[in-house]
């Protein structure tokens, strides 16, 4: 007897995900890949100089050096991570759709555009829209369920 979608076991969901799963993309969305980025922003800059002014009076530079690097993940502002990860992610999704090569007499494909025969209460990511027969695909990307 057939299990239909709705009576998958947690199990079956894993292993589904697990196959579907695209480790590229979580790896090029890493803390340790994305740390040149957040070392870029302000916000990050202006925690670590907080840190360092504390540290220097302490400890001497080398020692203040190593303090901040170990200790760089968490100077990192949740909304930084979060707005730098959401953006290479969109990115990520971008670079994937146009490599699709859709045929452009055919398609309409918008990045973060409303389309004007499809009404959404927010401006979508992305979407595609088959011209002929007016379907569309809306993209609304979404890191995780809690934090975008």
């Amino acid at each position: 007897m057939l299990k239909s979608e709705y009576e998958l076991s947690i199990n079956d969901i894993n292993t589904r995900i697990k196959k579907e799963v695209c480790y590229k993309t979580l790896k090029e969305l890493s803390d340790l890949n994305l740390m040149p980025k957040y070392k870029e922003c302000i916000s990050v800059k202006n925690e670590i100089k907080k840190l360092g002014d504390i540290l220097e009076v302490y400890v001497n530079e080398v020692i203040k050096q190593k303090i901040i690097d170990d200790y760089l993940l968490t100077l990192i502002p949740v909304g930084t991570k979060g707005s730098i990860r959401g953006n290479k992610f969109n990115n990520i999704v971008k670079e994937f759709i146009i490599n699709l090569s859709l045929d452009i007499t055919k398609f309409e494909i918008c990045f973060e555009q409303k389309c004007e025969h499809h009404l959404t209460s927010e401006i979508p990511d992305w979407y595609i829209l088959e011209k002929k027969s007016n379907k569309i695909i809306i993209g609304m990307n979404q890191l995780d369920l809690w934090g975008g």
